[in-house]
């Protein structure tokens, strides 16, 4: 008996060796740990290590999801983002991952919270970051992957309005894919530089159906989405650098596009009428007549 309960205590001894060991390297997961390396590694900046995280990266995920770990799966995806846009600066490899989350965090029903919209913005200001900071990307890229970004936005803000509290969506989620739609409306490498759209403009004159322009139509999502986050003053600096309405735009019955300016505002103060905010409606109008218009309101 003696000789039997000594046994006993020594393998439950090393069993909790055993256990301690796992803990101190991330529970013995092979993956988890080459990732947890990877990320720290100098090397990760070079375009086949980055890789090689992402691909780690994405099978932690599945893994995690696959055994109903559904908290560790979206913070290895988080996680594993944001390292890769602020340490390697590979927007391309870090977008597939940010794809990821999204997909991850609505298959899993994960509440949307302050602290997932918080991480969405720094994701957010991490990728413009990242993406400004490569100089020698090619424009057609640099545009793919502002589109791409966008679509991760739109999916993000969705799944707010799906698992949060929030109508609509959360004030947050409008708020960082507003400020991406303008930045986008500004960037030539999504609507084309000054010459380009003028020859397209050219193009459309003899057809019967007129494409709507890229920055126009940009700039009224993002003024949607300042609307829906309840943004005014942002709406009326976004206004306030646009110019005045032209004569020809401001005479009656004019066959022109309206003004870029006056369209926006009346996009805006549409959208918070639909959403009954009559508050903000009402602030933005008289905003709009003190700071911005110089017309007489007869």
């Amino acid at each position: 008996n003696a000789i039997r309960n000594r046994t006993t205590t020594m393998s439950a001894a090393a069993a909790r060796r055993r256990k301690q060991r796992a803990a101190k390297s991330g529970n013995a997961d092979p993956i988890q740990v080459r990732l947890d390396a990877l990320l720290k590694d100098p090397t990760l900046k070079e375009e086949a290590v980055a890789y090689e995280a992402l691909q780690l990266a994405q099978s932690a995920v599945r893994r995690n999801v696959k055994i109903g770990n559904f908290a560790q799966a979206t913070e290895v995806a988080y996680t594993s983002s944001l390292t890769l846009l602020t340490k390697s600066g590979r927007v391309s490899v870090s977008s597939q991952l940010m794809m990821g989350l999204v997909q991850v965090l609505s298959e899993t029903h994960t509440a949307c919270s302050q602290k997932w919209v918080d991480r969405f913005a720094e994701l957010d200001a991490a990728y413009r970051v990242a993406l400004e900071e490569d100089t020698t990307m090619d424009p057609a890229e640099r545009g793919r992957l502002q589109r791409l970004h966008q679509q991760f936005l739109i999916k993000g803000l969705k799944w707010s309005n799906d698992l949060g509290d929030t109508r609509h969506g959360a004030l947050g989620m409008h708020s960082v894919l507003a400020d991406h739609c303008w930045s986008m409306s500004c960037d030539e490498a999504v609507i084309g530089s000054e010459a380009d759209r003028q020859n397209a403009a050219a193009q459309q004159e003899d057809d019967e159906e007129e494409e709507e322009d890229l920055e126009v139509e940009l700039r009224y999502d993002a003024v949607t989405h300042y609307a829906l986050a309840e943004k005014v003053s942002t709406i009326i600096d976004k206004l306030k650098s646009l110019p005045a309405p032209t004569d020809e735009e401001m005479k009656m019955g004019h066959e022109c596009p309206p003004a870029q300016r006056d369209a926006l505002l009346t996009r805006a103060v549409l959208v918070l009428l639909a959403i009954e905010n009559l508050r903000d409606a009402t602030k933005l109008v008289s905003s709009f007549w003190k700071d911005i218009e110089t017309r007489s309101e007869d």
